[in-house]
């Protein structure tokens, strides 16, 4: 990931989406995580737009096309499966 963990744990603690932890534990444990929380939606959701920024180059997210065309290409899928209730995140 070319921005890493420096973009990905601020905007997932920004979503408040600490207590899902991917990195952590295994794919069946995630799953039942899934299925057992009412908030999983919101939580996977937060967590894969975060893995996506965190593939950006961090010169790309200052660059308001660069990250519009990011912004365009991951926001239909994500509506399909959940209303945001957040909004994204500003960066400069």
């Amino acid at each position: 990931m070319p921005s890493g963990l420096r973009i990905y744990q601020p905007y997932v603690q920004n979503q408040q989406a600490e207590a899902l932890g991917p990195g952590r534990i295994s794919a069946f444990d995630l799953l039942v995580h899934y299925l057992g929380d009412p908030d999983a939606e919101r939580l996977f959701a937060a967590h894969a737009r975060a893995y996506g920024l965190s593939l950006l180059q961090p010169g790309e997210m200052a660059q308001a096309d660069r990250f519009g065309i990011w912004h365009s290409a991951t926001s239909p899928p994500l509506q399909k499966c959940l209303w945001l209730t957040r909004s994204p995140p500003y960066f400069r």
